[in-house]
């Protein structure tokens, strides 16, 4: 269920302004050799990009996007799941990012039709790279901020989680350009935490994990 009201639209049309046309350049190709293959994110056992972020078909997470004193709920429910170019998969979701692309190395994800590759494996405490626009002089530069150990949320605590930061510029789109998103995953659940500042707008917009694997009804 996407959210519809005016706090869903102030994120979103920040966003919009900053993807649209972005046309972004492929992240730096991770490291190589086998011990760097075996690693995801450091200090995390999962065995796979989809499964360390907690992308499968049927999942739904519930989120709170707050604005100030105003609050909306919407639910991120991953619908389907099919074999994109060179090996990677396609997660449809319904609410939020519109579809996450997976590689071996890599996660990206796509608002409003423009995919960003968000992280580039493996993750670990230096972790960052730098995307450029091809059809402009946009950029976001990418990084981890820090790891923590326990992270608490009204959906519950959890354990194994990293702080990734992702700053914007976009010449062309001076309204957007300086909005910084910082974003919590945890293992085996994604995102559990987003926080969006950006210069001009008076109050930040945070999106937190409230349910996990919730029962999505019918008038989703």
């Amino acid at each position: 269920m996407r959210s519809q009201g005016w706090v869903g639209f102030v994120s979103a049309g920040i966003l919009l302004g900053l993807w649209s046309g972005w046309g972004c350049e492929s992240a730096p190709p991770p490291e190589e050799g086998a011990a760097a293959a075996a690693v995801i994110v450091e200090g995390w056992s999962c065995a796979n990009v989809s499964e360390c972020f907690g992308l499968e078909v049927g999942r739904a997470r519930v989120y709170t996007r707050t604005v100030g004193k105003n609050s909306e709920v919407e639910t991120w429910f991953i619908a389907d799941v099919f074999a994109g170019e060179d090996g990677t998969e396609i997660f449809i979701q319904d609410g939020g990012p519109e579809y996450y692309e997976v590689g071996s190395r890599t996660l990206g994800v796509a608002m409003r039709g423009e995919l960003v590759p968000m992280l580039v494996m493996p993750v670990g405490p230096e972790s960052a790279h730098l995307v450029q626009s091809q059809r402009g002089g946009g950029s976001i530069a990418m990084r981890v901020l820090r790891f923590e150990e326990t992270v608490t949320t009204p959906a519950g605590s959890f354990t194994g989680c990293f702080v990734h930061e992702a700053r914007f510029e976009n010449p062309e789109s001076p309204t957007g350009s300086g909005l910084v998103v910082e974003t919590t995953y945890c293992e085996g659940v994604g995102e559990v935490r987003q926080h969006l500042v950006l210069p001009g707008l008076p109050l930040p917009v945070t999106i937190e994990l409230n349910a996990l694997d919730a029962l999505v009804t019918a008038a989703r």
